[in-house]
């Protein structure tokens, strides 16, 4: 995979050239600028950001340098090539920026990789019935984390409720503030999956009443 190192407003990334996330950066100096501005607006000094779908860190490092030397930001990356990327920009900007690789979900499973030629954000895992995991889970990101957690950032391509699931602890409480990607049809979906739930349990209505 040949790559560029990009040069943004809020960081250098290395990145794979002929991606569109890349694009983003060398364009726009941001991916979805207006995202990342609103996503940056609720991270406070010494705050504990924590990342899940982090791709190569371009929302992962804003988030350190908002959050200073006093806070902490932990991202999570499934996709191998991807999080070798993640490792290297955080080394490149030198912040404090705990990389973790796995699929963040609410059981254990295998996965198979669904790759994006052309989009690398858009990778997705899809559930393999009676295979042995090949790709770490994480069913508790708090083995992870070591302070209340002030701001999650979701972006993980159709897993929206797994993996709300699996945070509802932090959710009851730290209460952060979340924001997560999700299409009209996954937004559906998740709040159909959670609609029979009791109140204790459902990840809709904590986000509706934290």
């Amino acid at each position: 995979m040949t790559e560029q190192l990009i040069q943004t407003p809020f960081g250098e990334f290395f990145a794979a050239d002929n991606d569109l996330i890349a694009h983003h950066l060398a364009t726009h100096g941001a991916h979805n600028i207006s995202d990342l501005q609103v996503f940056l607006s609720f991270i406070r000094y010494g705050d504990t950001v924590v990342d899940i779908g982090a791709h190569i860190g371009a929302y992962a490092v804003a988030a350190a340098k908002k959050a200073g030397p006093r806070g902490a930001v932990i991202a999570f990356e499934g996709f191998a090539p991807t999080f070798e990327f993640l490792q290297r920009n955080i080394r490149q900007n030198d912040l404090n920026i705990k990389p973790v690789f796995g699929i963040v979900d609410n059981a254990e499973r295998a996965y198979a990789i669904k790759f994006s030629s052309g989009n690398t954000g858009a990778t997705r895992f899809n559930s393999i019935n009676g295979s042995t995991p090949t790709i770490p889970v994480i069913t508790n990101i708090k083995d992870h984390v070591e302070t209340p957690v002030d701001v999650v950032k979701i972006d993980v391509e159709g897993m929206e409720a797994n993996v709300l699931d699996s945070i509802t602890d932090i959710l009851r409480t730290d209460k952060p503030v979340i924001m997560i990607e999700i299409s009209r049809v996954e937004l559906a979906a998740l709040l159909d999956l959670h609609k029979e739930k009791p109140a204790p349990q459902s990840a809709e209505n904590m986000l509706r009443n934290p």
